[in-house]
């Protein structure tokens, strides 16, 4: 906890923030945050932050009811009361009143007046779009599965998901399945659609985050530019989606010579029907025990000396102290076995088939690039 000095210290930063009416830079806000939560934790108690902590799965689950039933989304007018919210989405007016009590504990929804609501910025954000139709998708999947995960570690034993081929996932543990996430989406039409929606949102809000939209994660002309006379391959893309890297890639870059293709599930090649200049090959690399590393050994044999490399477009976590959305996507994606790793762990991934780093891209938004080559090339 801040001594009373630094708090004082915290209080009078904060005030000239205010005073001066500027908007700070990006390292000046998230210094002024870690201001602000410094003077949070000095006026909090410790036994109230713990029952915010262990009660948020609650108004996630809140959150996710609220959306579904359209509480959560833009409202005609500044004021709703739980009236108005029970009438303009058929809701019981108790339940409204219940969800938007746990809803305003958590900032999602002020309570100006007794049952009388308008939106904050949270709310806001988590009912426009594209954000919302990212967010809250995803956000109703990880509370099917993460609800399971303690009895889940405890029934292999508490191993690293993932290390032994032979244990279920935990969206399989939790769902009492043996097919996997994909396999499990094609037989659930409805969900199958919410999935595809909420990637393409995600899709549409890392591309609006750079002028060249994904083809700004790497300097592809000054580094691939001379590689190819027009006629070889320049670029696969293995798990490329519905080929949005390479589109932007088209799209922005049209001086990048030389063929480009797209690998991914047959399911999402049969979809990517707008790529005319792009060629498509389906791999259902979900089939094999340990998709990352079969990948890598498959992608070697390919490569040509002093020609080829290989990117990896993911999240590399620092050696400590990792932000919330980093952190947390490493457990969200632990429901499929997945992981997010930090450089060393990279480092020893790509060494265990025969790969060493060569460089490390800064992210433009959350992903970095990693460039590497086979070991015995350097």
């Amino acid at each position: 906890m801040p001594l009373p000095n630094e708090v004082n210290d915290i209080v009078q930063r904060i005030d000239d923030y205010a005073r001066s009416g500027q908007t700070p830079t990006e390292e000046g806000r998230q210094a002024l945050h870690h201001a602000a939560r410094k003077l949070l934790e000095a006026t909090e108690k410790p036994q109230d932050v713990a029952w915010r902590f262990a009660l948020s799965p609650l108004s996630q689950a809140c959150m996710c009811a609220a959306w579904r039933c359209q509480i959560l989304h833009p409202w005609p007018q500044q004021r709703m009361t739980s009236a108005d919210l029970a009438s303009r989405t058929n809701v019981n007016k108790k339940l409204v009143m219940r969800l938007m009590r746990a809803l305003t504990a958590y900032n999602v929804f002020t309570e100006v007046e007794e049952e009388v609501y308008e939106h904050t910025a949270l709310s806001k954000a988590l009912s426009t779009d594209p954000l919302a139709q990212t967010l809250q998708p995803m956000a109703q999947r990880i509370l099917g599965s993460t609800s399971k995960l303690p009895d889940y570690l405890q029934s292999i034993s508490y191993r690293n998901p993932g290390d032994d081929s032979k244990d279920k996932t935990l969206f399989s543990f939790a769902n009492n399945t043996d097919l996997n996430f994909f396999q499990w989406l094609e037989q659930r039409p409805e969900a199958l659609a919410a999935f595809d929606k909420s990637m393409a949102s995600s899709i549409a809000m890392e591309r609006n985050s750079a002028d060249k939209g994904l083809a700004s994660i790497f300097p592809f002309e000054s580094e691939l530019g001379n590689l190819s006379d027009g006629n070889e391959v320049t670029l696969v893309d293995v798990g490329g989606g519905y080929g949005h890297v390479l589109e932007d890639i088209h799209t922005y870059l049209p001086n990048l010579k030389g063929r480009m293709v797209l690998e991914d599930l047959p399911r999402t090649i049969e979809k990517a029907t707008h790529l005319d200049r792009i060629e498509k090959i389906p791999y259902d690399f979900m089939m094999e025990q340990q998709p990352i590393k079969a990948i890598l050994r498959n992608t070697r044999p390919a490569m040509a000396r002093d020609k080829s490399r290989l990117l990896i477009v993911e999240v590399v976590l620092p050696p400590t102290s990792p932000t919330l959305w980093g952190a947390m996507m490493d457990i969200n994606i632990m429901r499929y076995s997945g992981a997010v790793r930090k450089e060393s762990q990279w480092r020893d991934l790509l060494a265990s088939a025969g790969f060493a780093i060569v460089k490390i891209w800064p992210p433009v938004q959350n992903d970095s690039v990693i460039e590497a080559v086979p070991t015995e090339w350097l």
